[in-house]
């Protein structure tokens, strides 16, 4: 792992937890040296939706996850240079985002990352155009 990424992964638990978010205990696995797919996963819940964030350094992706009784969002981004950017928008909206009222928050993303925001769903990436968004829920 490059100086780089690690920056990065620490960038995120510091962004994060001062934000009110929870480290997974497989953060601490990845700090003494156990490999694993994504470096760094947080969750937070607001009032209706939990909302986890899952890091993969080595292909700068983030998936953001917005989970409730209604159903499940998995939504993949390719962040590069602008994952600082991304992070920042996603805890400005955590107390308000939802499964329910997602499309301004997921549009505003895929504005920012065009090409680069897509839906997860049923094991293949659906890239998200800067048009109107309502994939079905899961």
């Amino acid at each position: 792992m490059t100086p780089e990424q690690i920056d990065k992964i620490v960038l995120i638990g510091k962004k994060l937890l001062s934000a009110g978010w929870a480290s997974r205990k497989t953060n601490d696995l990845f700090r003494k040296g156990l490999w694993l797919p994504q470096e760094a996963i947080f969750d937070y819940t607001n009032s209706s939706t939990h909302i986890i964030i899952l890091y993969c350094a080595e292909k700068e992706k983030v998936d953001l996850i917005l989970e409730d009784d209604t159903g499940r969002l998995n939504f993949v981004v390719c962040v590069e240079n602008l994952l600082e950017n991304l992070l920042s928008y996603i805890v400005l909206n955590q107390e308000e985002i939802s499964t329910l009222n997602y499309r301004e928050f997921i549009t505003y993303i895929v504005k920012t990352y065009p090409q680069k925001t897509f839906l997860f769903k049923d094991n293949q990436m659906y890239r998200l155009k800067n048009k109107y968004i309502n994939p079905p829920l899961t």
